[in-house]
């Protein structure tokens, strides 16, 4: 800019006239008054952050990601509310490199190589809201490390290597709402490691190497709403861990250590919709253990070593939508185990050791709900004919991959009609014999799947139980059905608080649905 003001000076000849005299002096104010700009903004920033590299930015939003920094740049505007210096390499905050930036809301250091927090680094930022931490190198929290950030929402401290956190680290931040300690290498949980943080509503500890969690840790949150430990250590939750958390909404403790479920750990939490416990290494599950949960609807306890379950474990439930038991060694279940489930719409009793189901399992459960019904990939033979009888809404029912010998369409009395392995029941008007695979039956090798006669190939006709049976003689028996037209779970909605980075890591269990995902048979 200035060598162009230099030429237009030099360009201007000495006036001749009145007129031109006129035309030269206002030429010259105005290359004065640009000269004066340009000159006001060396002096004011005399030090632009990344020379060259597009960081500047005319606005208070200066994006600086990427440009090779190894210190956070000094002397930046005070006008600056949104820094974002991520992917960089700095590796120390110097104390007092933000006092000049009272207006910042927003600061990203994510993705550097910083490996400490001094105590007071950010307390000359009295307007900052979201502090981004994540994927450094940070071993501890110290006391007093977030000091004097009484505005600040949310916290993320995730994918560092922090193993210990000091005593009132997180203390004197009466509005964080969202803390994330994700992927560290936290191993204890005590008392005072989460004291005194008001409005804390989500808590992230996933992925650490927690064992341990004492009695009480969480009871000075009150208004938590969603708790995620999954993927951790843990191998024992004391009765009352989860007490005094009246706003908890949404519990995950999958993939950890857990043997057994005591009395009274997960119960009296009046607004519990979600609880997640699968891939553990439970195998009993004591009487109350999931007493007084009045708003309960999804609970998982697949993927777990459940040999027995007592019959008053699971029932009244009044709120329960989903309940799955996959992938256990569940043998059989007590009489009433279903029992006052009035809300349940999807039981998943799929790849456990079932011989056979009974009349009253089902039919005398008050499921009256119940659509879907797996169970799939089990030893059963036998099947009450009235096994099914009373679950009137019952429209997908899956049973492929059992010791199946033979279909009866209609129950009979005659013992001589029901050889060993021989299925004679009585289903509810919307549910029919689609298709069989993987069991032993005499006839093609589908997979079983019971579906909704409105949903069915427009050659099958109601009744049809078998190949060849309701469709022309010229035409085969359908094929595996189309993974995309699969049921599906339909997931509960999640509070509002709890989605985003969470739910984009939950695990689907829809692949286990799909025929395609047992490789031990070929389809025919």
């Amino acid at each position: 800019m200035l060598p162009a003001v230099i030429m237009t000076l030099v360009s201007v000849s000495t006036p001749d006239s009145f007129a031109v005299h006129m035309i030269w002096q206002d030429n010259m104010r105005r290359n004065l008054r640009r000269m004066l700009i340009f000159f006001l903004i060396i002096l004011k920033e005399p030090t632009i952050p990344g020379a060259g590299s597009n960081c500047y930015s005319p606005t208070s939003v200066w994006k600086c990601r990427s440009r090779g920094f190894t210190r956070i740049p000094q002397d930046l505007p005070s006008r600056i509310s949104e820094l974002d210096l991520g992917s960089n390499q700095i590796t120390n905050i110097d104390s007092g490199i933000f006092s000049n930036l009272p207006n910042i809301e927003s600061l990203g250091l994510k993705s550097n190589k910083i490996t400490h927090i001094q105590p007071g680094t950010f307390s000359h930022l009295p307007r900052l809201q979201q502090l981004d931490l994540s994927f450094n190198m940070i071993a501890n929290i110290h006391f007093a490390a977030f000091s004097n950030l009484s505005k600040l929402k949310v916290l993320y401290l995730s994918g560092n290597k922090i193993s210990n956190i000091q005593a009132g680290a997180f203390s004197k931040l009466p509005r964080l709402e969202r803390l994330y300690l994700g992927t560290n290498q936290i191993t204890k949980i005590q008392f005072h490691t989460f004291f005194d943080l008001p409005k804390l509503d989500i808590l992230y500890l996933i992925s650490n190497k927690i064992s341990f969690v004492q009695l009480g840790a969480f009871s000075n949150l009150p208004q938590l709403q969603c708790l995620h430990l999954r993927i951790n250590e843990i191998s024992k939750i004391q009765a009352g861990t989860f007490s005094n958390l009246p706003q908890l909404k949404k519990l995950t403790l999958y993939s950890n250590k857990i043997t057994q479920i005591q009395s009274n750990t997960i119960s009296n939490l009046p607004r519990l919709q979600r609880v997640d416990l699968r891939s553990n290494q439970i195998t009993n599950i004591e009487e109350g253990a999931f007493s007084n949960l009045p708003q309960l609807e999804y609970l998982d306890l697949s993927s777990n070593k459940i040999s027995n379950i007592q019959s008053s474990v699971l029932s009244n439930q009044p709120r329960l939508q989903r309940l799955k038991l996959a992938r256990n060694q569940i043998t059989n279940f007590q009489s009433g185990t279903f029992s006052n489930l009035p809300e349940l719409v999807h039981l998943d009793l799929s790849s456990n050791q079932l011989t056979s189901i009974q009349a009253d399992l089902f039919s005398k459960s008050n499921l009256l709900k119940l659509k879907t019904l797996y169970l799939f990939q089990n030893k059963i033979n036998n099947i009450h004919p009235a096994a099914f009888t009373n679950l009137t809404q019952l429209t997908k029912l899956k049973l492929w991959s059992n010791k199946i010998t033979k279909i009866q369409s209609e129950s009979s009395t005659d013992p001589a009609a029901h050889p060993a392995g021989s299925i004679s029941t009585t289903l509810p008007f919307k549910i029919r014999v689609e298709k069989a695979n993987n069991n032993t039956t005499t006839y093609t090798r589908y997979h079983w799947y019971f579906k909704h006669k409105n949903e069915l190939p427009e050659e099958s006709t109601e009744g049809a139980t078998g190949h060849g049976q309701g469709q022309p003689a010229d035409k085969k028996a359908p094929g595996p059905p189309n993974q995309s037209k699969l049921a599906k779970d339909e997931p509960l909605p999640l509070p509002a608080h709890c989605e985003g980075t969470d739910a984009q890591s939950e695990e689907s269990d829809n692949a286990y649905d799909s025929p395609h995902y047992y490789q031990n048979y070929t389809l025919e």
